[in-house]
């Protein structure tokens, strides 16, 4: 491994390390929902890379209607997927992919398995996924979408890593779990044993 990918894995983990509240809940909930499907770490990784979990929600020059929530999901495409029509239910759906993580997730989740699905029996299925997740169907033929399922990849492993040393699935997720399975639409925000993490973090 080169100096550059050792350096450049150094700050992706200290990204991790230094994720504020709000941060840090977006990641549980994109482990947790995407899990339930098979693709925890996977959905993790897009929100780190569409939205820095949560801290840039929106892109208002993506496609045709702009992308929003932690997964910055396609307005227009999640409009059809809805059969949602209209200037009131593209403002009303933008909303709710800005304030349902879960509904948000979920939304990504279709893509990303279609794309997963389609990748089927090709090599790093996971990886044309992510490009394809960034480029539509060209894949890792458009040069931007290769650039992003690189990018994604490398995430992908150094998360994995910060997950097992950290502990993060007992200490966290876990718990994380129990209480979103107790209330649905319960903050997770209450939990934060994530002092040998040195995040800043406290109870509410």
């Amino acid at each position: 491994m080169s100096y550059c990918a050792i350096s450049k894995n150094d700050a992706l983990r200290r990204q991790l390390d230094s994720l504020d509240k709000q941060q840090l809940e977006i990641l549980i909930k994109s482990y947790i929902y995407g899990e339930e499907e098979g693709f925890g770490h996977e959905l993790v990784v897009i929100a780190w890379k569409e939205s820095n979990f949560g801290k840039y929600p929106m892109n208002l020059e993506d496609g045709r209607y702009g992308s929003f929530g932690p997964y910055h999901v396609l307005l227009e495409h999640s409009m059809k997927r809805h059969k949602m029509h209209g200037t009131w239910n593209k403002s009303r759906l933008a909303e709710r992919h800005l304030s349902d993580v879960e509904f948000s997730a979920k939304d990504a989740l279709t893509v990303w398995k279609a794309f997963y699905i389609r990748n089927k029996n090709t090599s790093n299925q996971s990886y044309r996924t992510f490009a394809m997740y960034n480029a539509g169907v060209a894949g890792i033929k458009n040069a931007a979408g290769k650039k992003y399922a690189d990018d994604a990849n490398q995430r992908l492993l150094v998360l994995k890593d910060w997950i097992i040393k950290n502990d993060i699935i007992n200490r966290v997720i876990e718990p994380a779990r129990k209480v979103i399975a107790n209330s649905p639409k319960h903050s997770v925000k209450e939990y934060r044993d994530l002092k040998t993490l040195r995040m800043p973090i406290k109870k509410e």
